[in-house]
């Protein structure tokens, strides 16, 4: 992306940072944690039962937008988004989940030496956009992308549905999120084509299966 055009994304977004900091009248947008965990071969099974056991417990503290395991574009990763009302929140939730003895027991303890790498970024939803969450069907495929910030949305074949356009406040800055969903994942190959038209610069993609614990699924 050339300077100009980063420039000219900084003043798409001016409005959206100003009502961040305004008045504190009304409510705050949510902001959303996209955490990626890579799990080793070896305990991708005793990840899944672990946390179809005690997943429960986070839940309990904030809501999930969804919980995925990656098919393609990224082999053993775990994929999940949460929802806070603000930063004061994520701190919040962080501190009772770092007291909840029967989490850092029974999940934490268990869990974190299957992880080989984890990795975050805290986004917001991108300007004059919403989250479509009850448009999905259970069944078929999702699919996360990373575009390059300000990239436009391409075509949207029949069956495929844009639930959220996401843009980085931390984490992999000039990026954008896109999160959809397929309901043919045979399908989903020319459907993530057709959504990326436009596109330059760098993507990636990966279709993910919705695990058990998933809000969506």
């Amino acid at each position: 992306m050339t300077w100009s055009g980063r420039l000219f994304c900084r003043n798409v977004f001016k409005p959206m940072l100003a009502a961040r900091n305004s008045s504190t009248q009304g409510k705050r947008s949510p902001v959303y944690e996209l955490r990626i965990y890579n799990i080793y071969p070896k305990d991708i099974k005793s990840f899944i039962e672990l946390s179809t056991k005690w997943m429960h417990l986070r839940t309990a503290k904030s809501p999930l937008l969804g919980f995925w395991l990656s098919e393609l574009g990224g082999i053993n990763d775990a994929v999940h988004i949460w929802e806070y009302e603000s930063l004061s929140d994520r701190a919040r939730v962080r501190k009772e989940l770092g007291g909840d003895e029967s989490w850092q027991k029974n999940y934490i303890a268990a869990a974190s030496p299957m992880w080989a790498r984890q990795e975050n970024s805290l986004l917001t939803l991108k300007q004059g956009t919403h989250l479509h969450l009850s448009n999905v069907t259970p069944g078929g495929v999702f699919e996360l992308q990373t575009v390059p910030d300000c990239s436009r949305i391409g075509s949207l074949s029949p069956g495929t549905t844009l639930l959220a356009a996401f843009q980085t406040m931390f984490g992999q800055v000039n990026k954008e999120f896109r999160l959809l969903h397929h309901t043919s994942i045979d399908d989903a190959v020319q459907a993530s084509h057709l959504s990326l038209e436009g596109v330059s610069g760098e993507v990636h993609t990966r279709l993910m299966l919705p695990a058990a614990w998933s809000t969506l699924q």
